[in-house]
């Protein structure tokens, strides 16, 4: 099966699973506010926080194999790659052991963390434990699950992954109408994590018969492996990077806001993070699609490729950006009433970080795809910033610092550093043919964003009133932002054009 191929259908398999979840996670998340309260829904995400912080001890083991795994997909070398496996496991389970002691030790300090909060302790500790052991089973038993991500076989997990999540979305719904119970109600997570990674293993071991399961690695593998463990330390310091800027934002809000808040962003974050998942279903699997072309070092195909993956990755921010501005607010009211809306400033600021985060992600990609990772100031630096910032900013200006933290640190690390870092150790060019490609598709964003809010604003009355209104409105919003993006984008991008035509011709060769 072909790259292409294989994108379409990580793409197929997630867009149909994304309806369902977005559905039954839409109306669960009503129901688990009104059931469990906000304490307990921002609890959860605080404890989450925590786990990710722990999980800086996987120290991006993932992210630097794939490199070398891409390269023996390619040749078919199964020797080799289940030394690869037998290292990556011996890897995992050395961390899983440093997770599991980090986790209980963190634990004693939660009578102490969590003294304001009205939960109860025991509550407290079953769902952090319960959250923990779903993460050692991927760190003992699952960590195979990386050469499905690498082989662009994603939809793979993706399939049993979310019909696992529907089931229990389903039996927590059920068991809210009978109980009010946090403990019977994160047991069920618990039963359907666990069936979720005994069949998983199942499927993985009937699609790649060749893997040696199990294999007893040891350090000799680590001595014979020198190249990729140094890229794996500095993938540690990428990771703590990533943690800062993704995972402490909770931990800030909670400490210097409280639990209700951080329970309100994450009702944004969940309309924010659905929308982007629907649209990025058009680029699903191109992570490891990026990682098979390198492998081939054909440089005109990787140039034409990037910048078709940058022009889509802005068209798929700006059109997340400009459509949650006029409906994010909108829905979060009658969803889950007025008292859930947060400030306009507020909703700016997480909608610009989600264009940044969009637009930032083929750079990611390839940098990962070449296993370039040596830049290690540049995380530092970006964690140091976000935290710092945030921390200043949050005191003084609540959430509203903890975005600006997030947005001033990635515009200096992610935005100004990386595209030059890329060029330089990647495509051997100069950074400024990136700028001269990249500030067409800011100005196009833009001009965009400005002529799109001119129409609706002069044509358009988004009427809250009831669901089927609101639909109704923001598809006509939808129609503008449509029409007027695409049309912007296509004359002005050629990385877009040639995107949008090749596409036009695989939809009429298919009608055909």
């Amino acid at each position: 099966m072909s790259r292409v191929s294989k994108t379409i259908k990580n793409a197929k398999v997630t867009t149909f699973f994304f309806f369902i979840t977005s559905a039954i996670g839409f109306y669960s998340r009503s129901i688990f506010l009104s059931r469990l309260g906000d304490d307990f829904i921002g609890l959860t995400a605080t404890l989450q926080s925590f786990l990710s912080f722990l999980n800086l001890a996987e120290l991006g083991i993932g992210s630097a194999m794939a490199f070398a795994l891409y390269k023996s997909l390619f040749k078919n070398d199964y020797d080799r790659l289940n030394e690869l496996l037998t290292l990556i496991g011996y890897l995992y389970k050395k961390i899983g052991k440093i997770v599991l002691f980090g986790g209980l030790l963190l634990s004693l300090f939660f009578p102490f963390i969590f003294k304001d909060t009205t939960i109860s302790l025991v509550v407290i500790y079953y769902v952090f434990y319960v959250c923990l052991f779903s993460t050692l089973l991927n760190y003992f038993f699952n960590y195979y699950l990386i050469i499905l991500q690498t082989d662009q076989k994603g939809y793979i997990p993706t399939a049993y992954l979310q019909i696992s999540h529907i089931t229990k979305i389903c039996l927590q719904i059920a068991v809210l109408y009978f109980s009010n119970s946090f403990i019977l109600f994160t047991t069920i997570e618990l039963i359907t994590l666990t069936i979720y990674n005994i069949l998983i293993h199942k499927k993985i071991k009937k699609e790649y018969p060749w893997i040696k399961f199990f294999n007893k690695g040891n350090k000799t593998l680590l001595t014979e492996n020198k190249g990729i463990i140094a890229k794996v330390k500095q993938m540690f310091v990428h990771r703590i990077s990533g943690f800062i800027l993704k995972s402490t934002d909770n931990i800030v809000i909670f400490s210097f806001v409280n639990l209700q808040s951080v329970a309100y962003i994450n009702n944004y974050y969940i309309i924010t993070g659905s929308a982007a998942a629907l649209l990025s279903n058009f680029v699903t699997g191109t992570g490891a699609a990026v990682g098979s072309l390198v492998a081939e070092d054909d440089r005109i195909k990787i140039q034409k490729v990037f910048w078709e993956l940058m022009s889509l990755q802005h068209y798929i921010g700006g059109l997340l950006f400009i459509g949650l501005y006029y409906g994010i607010n909108p829905v979060i009211g009658l969803w889950l009433g007025e008292q859930y809306i947060m400030e306009p400033h507020i909703v700016t600021l997480i909608l610009v970080n989600v264009y940044i985060d969009k637009m930032c992600a083929p750079i990611t990609n390839f940098i990962n795809a070449y296993g370039i990772f040596h830049d290690v100031w540049a995380p530092i630096t970006e964690g140091v910033l976000n935290l710092l910032i945030s921390i200043v900013l949050a005191y003084y200006f609540g959430i509203s610092g903890v975005l600006i933290g997030t947005f001033i640190s990635v515009s200096l690390i992610t935005l100004g550093w990386k595209p030059f870092f890329l060029y330089k150790n990647g495509f051997k060019k100069p950074v400024f043919l990136y700028w001269i490609g990249f500030f067409k598709l800011l100005l196009s964003f833009i001009a965009a964003f400005m002529l799109c809010k001119f129409l609706i604003s002069s044509f358009i009355n988004i009427n809250q009133e009831s669901w089927i209104l609101l639909l109704v409105s923001l598809t006509q919003v939808g129609i503008i932002i449509l029409i007027v993006y695409s049309s912007i984008m296509y004359l002005v991008n050629p990385g877009f054009r040639e995107l949008a035509t090749r596409i036009l011709k695989i939809i009429i060769n298919a009608f055909k």
